[in-house]
């Protein structure tokens, strides 16, 4: 009897014995072997990325990344201290490197060129890139290239990838740097951007390898190189990942669509003209329907969400709305007042060997139980016609799994607002001690981050 054709409740007693990795694996068998392992909750949902378990922040001239808890009653403690990443990297003058997380996707996160799972406390370096795939990417032209991690459990337990995707440079920076990729992307200020075929260079965690892969574009360029040079590409380059593919903001805030099945690539404009909104930062992120697009300038706050149904995608308003009259709820608030969330105020200086249980404790103790729908501290804002403030609000992502979106107010505290019914929550102070007072402070780059519990890694560590 062909093994895809036994009964499902014969199928089901075999795969619930195995362990989630190799279940994980066996979902990807078949469609029939699928619909048994989700219909039947045979993958652990305890163990997959379905929870929100704080932010992760990178501030302005404070290199370890912070983390903003999201404390959970009912599962692990997780320290988002990664500082086990450094210790066996050391720098020529004996100083360990600082930690700077620059990507996170379902529970793995990029950090000091290494992809570790703070959950699990295990990782391993990526390596060395070949000069070849380098070139093909970075290389001549384009030096200001970003890392996006795509990691999907569900579909491969121990498959992830790394891509690199180049971003158009200033001019100086192009004649510079003009060397010998001209075979693989565009030469003049009059070609167009992104690129078809698009060159890019991806490791495989299944290989171990970096390689390149060729995407076709499926539609118009977004516009030309010389077009991209208006913006700068340090203010873009958040990626997301979403049922299988890779959604990356890019300059002009057009967003790329990547398909990883089927090589192919597509751009789709902004919800607003660059000319609009030159000087304003788009957020790209992931929530509840999929990919939203974020726009807070002035106290405004709009958001978008991305349709892609029957064949057409396009960007729909989901709120337009005016954050002032939340102010009057915080001024009184002190810093050191406590809220349901709290912040890992991380300290790399302290010795890396130091036992991981002995950490884990303080972290256990600041934790509270957190459930926006049921808090009775939210308070409701309808009114729109509060103007003008020297203070403001900064964005801080989203919630991966409800239409929630995190902001903070001049940096002192850190709130949940509801986008639909407009409710917000203080979630309590995210400044950490003595930050500000010799530099000037502001959140250079955010991850909500969702822990995975299943091993990802082999057991050697290197």
């Amino acid at each position: 009897m062909d093994p895809m054709e036994l009964p499902d409740d014969m199928i089901t007693e075999v795969l619930r014995r195995l362990p989630p990795r190799s279940l994980a694996a066996c979902r990807r068998v078949c469609r029939s072997w699928r619909a048994v392992v989700d219909d039947r909750r045979l993958l652990r949902e305890d163990l997959l990325p379905l929870s929100l378990a704080g932010i992760f922040l990178n501030l302005h001239d404070l290199y370890p990344t912070q983390f903003f808890s999201c404390p959970s009653a009912t599962g692990p403690a997780v320290s988002g201290n990664v500082d086990y990443t450094r210790r066996r990297s050391s720098l020529p003058d004996g100083h360990m490197p600082s930690i700077n997380i620059t990507d996170h996707c379902n529970g793995l996160v990029l950090v000091n060129n290494c992809v570790t799972n703070p959950a699990t406390r295990r990782w391993e370096r990526l390596p060395r890139r070949h000069p070849r795939h380098v070139a093909r990417t970075a290389a001549a032209r384009f030096n200001a290239v970003h890392e996006h991690l795509v990691f999907d459990p569900a579909v491969s337990p121990r498959g992830y990838e790394v891509f690199l995707i180049p971003h158009v440079a200033p001019r100086e920076s192009d004649r510079r740097r003009r060397r010998r990729d001209d075979e693989f992307y565009p030469t003049s200020d009059e070609s167009e951007w992104p690129p078809s075929p698009f060159f890019l260079s991806v490791f495989s965690s299944e290989t171990r390898q970096w390689e390149g892969r060729r995407f076709v574009r499926d539609g118009p360029p977004a516009g030309t190189v010389a077009s991209m040079r208006l913006h700068h590409a340090s203010e873009v380059g958040r990626g997301v990942y979403w049922r299988g593919s890779l959604y990356i903001h890019c300059q002009t805030n057009f967003v790329m669509r990547i398909s990883l099945s089927s090589d192919k690539y597509q751009v789709i404009g902004p919800p607003l003209s660059f000319d609009v909104c030159r000087y304003k930062e788009f957020h790209l992120g992931r929530s509840e329907k999929g990919v939203y697009f974020a726009l807070l300038s002035s106290n405004q706050l709009r958001i978008w969400f991305l349709e892609e149904s029957c064949g057409q995608i396009g960007w729909v308003l989901k709120l337009d709305n005016n954050l002032m009259p939340i102010l009057p709820h915080f001024i009184d608030v002190k810093l050191s007042d406590d809220g349901p969330w709290s912040l890992q105020d991380i300290d790399y200086c302290e010795d890396p060997n130091e036992d991981d249980d002995a950490r884990s404790q303080t972290v256990q103790a600041a934790y509270y139980d957190w459930d926006f729908d049921n808090s009775a501290n939210s308070i409701d804002i309808q009114d729109n016609s509060v103007q003008g403030s020297h203070r403001g609000f900064g964005f801080l992502g989203f919630h991966p799994f409800k239409e929630v979106v995190f902001l903070h107010y001049s940096l002192e505290r850190g709130l949940a607002y509801n986008m639909n019914s407009f409710k917000v929550q203080d979630l309590g102070n995210l400044c950490p001690k003595d930050y500000g007072f010799d530099t000037e402070p502001y959140v250079e780059s955010f991850f909500p981050y969702t822990p995975c519990w299943m091993e990802v890694f082999p057991e050697e560590q290197t």
